[in-house]
């Protein structure tokens, strides 16, 4: 089994990255916002109940495809430095790997500019309708200012990670670079 997990700041395109993915692999793809989707209807985004919930459901739906064997795409944003983001990736990429999954890390970049046109898109909002009140430009540019989203060398030794910077290619050719980098069959 796969576990493929895509990360990269807010708007820098890993669902339309793992769509794509899933698509050419026909891995299952579990986008960062299905669960906190449902979640922003009952809790806001910043409250400790939206966020331990949301990481532990996420959680939750990797080891149970791990067990059950099936290649799975998750995206998520990280910010390097925070604690608490490390310890929800970790847990993500342990739990996979305990029950026999390779870890794949995938990570996208482009600056703030391309992201917050990105962000306007209506593509984004028809998928992810509620983000659409909670991440606004200013938001995002917020997030920038305080958060380090992108790797700054923590994964040289990993045997399986890849860096993208996808400011200018086009979310179906991110695709096949992740395919050919790991290896992966394409089925579709």
């Amino acid at each position: 089994m796969n576990f493929v997990l895509i990360f990269g700041p807010p708007a820098v395109g890993k669902t339309t990255v793992g769509q794509e993915l899933a698509h050419l692999t026909g891995y299952r793809l579990l986008f960062n916002t299905m669960t906190a989707e449902p979640l922003l209807e009952i809790f806001p985004r910043e409250t400790h109940e939206f966020g331990t919930l949301n990481s532990e459901f996420q959680t939750r739906i990797v080891e149970e495809a791990a067990k059950a064997g099936l290649n799975l795409i998750n995206t998520a944003v990280w910010a390097f430095d925070s604690a608490t983001d490390a310890a929800v990736m970790r847990a993500r990429q342990e739990v996979a790997t305990r029950h026999g999954a390779t870890v794949h890390l995938v990570e996208l970049c482009a600056p703030l500019d391309i992201r917050l046109e990105r962000n306007r898109h209506e593509t984004r909002w028809r998928q992810k309708p509620r983000q659409q009140e909670t991440l606004t430009d200013e938001v995002l540019a917020d997030l920038d200012r305080r958060y380090r989203m992108n790797s700054q060398g923590e994964f040289a030794r990993h045997p399986h990670y890849i860096r993208i910077e996808n400011s200018k290619t086009p979310a179906e050719d991110v695709a096949w670079r992740i395919c050919q980098s790991f290896g992966f069959p394409v089925v579709s």
